[in-house]
């Protein structure tokens, strides 16, 4: 599977929810997990990871999920930012978790 381009715009697959968090006060917090469920299970995800996956929310496209993670990571270099964010959606669309 091929990495996402600027133009794509992730979301969440076709069957993938947020599972409820256990603390509705920790909806903002990105250091709590939170849980994908998705057909095959389920996945966890945290920090940096969970704030990529919460912007892919089917209205920014990857440009703008990068340009947010900026505002949000500012000690770390753009370009680093960038490369994760599509190794970690690549990933997530290999699972049938993310759609772009």
């Amino acid at each position: 599977m091929a990495r996402p381009q600027d133009s794509s715009v992730p979301r969440l697959a076709a069957g993938c929810r947020w599972a409820p968090l256990e603390n509705p006060e920790a909806e903002f917090d990105p250091t709590v997990e939170a849980t994908v469920l998705f057909p095959e299970g389920a996945v966890r995800v945290q920090g940096t990871g969970r704030s990529i996956l919460e912007l892919c929310d089917g209205q920014r496209n990857l440009l703008q999920v990068v340009e947010e993670l900026q505002k949000q990571y500012i000690l770390v270099s753009p370009t680093r930012i960038r490369d994760e964010a599509e190794q970690f959606l690549e990933k997530l669309q290999e699972k049938r978790i993310v759609d772009y």
